[in-house]
């Protein structure tokens, strides 16, 4: 029995030591179980048993038994890492979100604008005249279907100042909250206003652009803005074009 009892503690020995797995455990206890029975049949077998625990060890708290091997578990900030991740990916993901709905392109784009007055007097053909003064009254006090609606009268006539009229009308658009519109005829009043407008012009067609989402167009206008000589909303381009990045 000395033998066996040699041999158990050598068994036990390596398997603490990491030297042999569970299963390799399983084999030599039942080898030492018909050694014994060879060497006195008449001793109980659980006199020379292993314990069970030695079989099917039960790892300690917190670590994870690997092919009969204990393991050191990663520490607990990192097992909550993933956790982390998704945690602040779903922030950002909802503050993005939620900054959309509330300051969408073409929320910026009206936030930004400031009607532009009227100081133009202009000499026209009596029943012109009539109506470019309705559109200056209609334009001071909000009602820009009306000033579109004179504004538009006038166009029709073709007058040679025309880009008073489209742009005016552009600006009418955008202050009514229609950005689609409003752009052709600023862009039309570029085509053939004097340098001095231009400017502002371009300023209003970087606003009409953002309104409908087009942002490239909205960046190329902000951009002539903000490198033009004149100051005026030169510092409101370039503050613009920085909240687009």
């Amino acid at each position: 029995m000395k033998s066996i009892d040699n041999e158990i503690d050598r068994i036990l020995d390596e398997f603490l030591a990491g030297n042999i797995t569970s299963e390799e455990l399983k084999k030599r206890h039942a080898r030492l179980q018909h050694l014994c029975q060879e060497q006195d049949s008449e001793q109980q077998l659980d006199t020379i048993q292993l314990p069970e625990e030695l079989f099917y060890p039960t790892p300690p708290k917190n670590q994870t038994l690997v092919q009969g091997e204990v393991l050191e578990p990663l520490p607990s900030h990192f097992r909550l890492l993933p956790m982390a991740i998704i945690a602040v990916v779903m922030g950002i993901l909802l503050v993005v979100g939620y900054y959309s709905l509330l300051y969408s392109y073409s929320d910026i784009a009206y936030r930004q604008f400031e009607r532009y007055p009227i100081r133009i007097d202009r000499k026209l053909p009596n029943p012109l005249q009539i109506k470019w003064n309705a559109a200056r009254s209609y334009y001071e006090n909000g009602n820009y279907r009306s000033t579109i609606d004179n504004l538009q009268i006038i166009l029709n006539r073709q007058p040679k100042d025309d880009y008073i009229d489209n742009f005016y009308i552009g600006l009418a658009y955008l202050a009514n909250h229609q950005a689609r519109e409003a752009i052709p005829y600023l862009e039309n009043s570029l085509q053939t206003q004097p340098k001095d407008w231009q400017s502002f012009t371009h300023w209003y067609l970087g606003l009409a652009y953002l309104g409908n989402e087009q942002i490239d167009q909205a960046n190329l206008h902000l951009e002539k803005v903000a490198i033009s000589d004149s100051d005026l909303k030169k510092q409101a381009a370039q503050n613009l074009l920085e909240q687009l990045k």
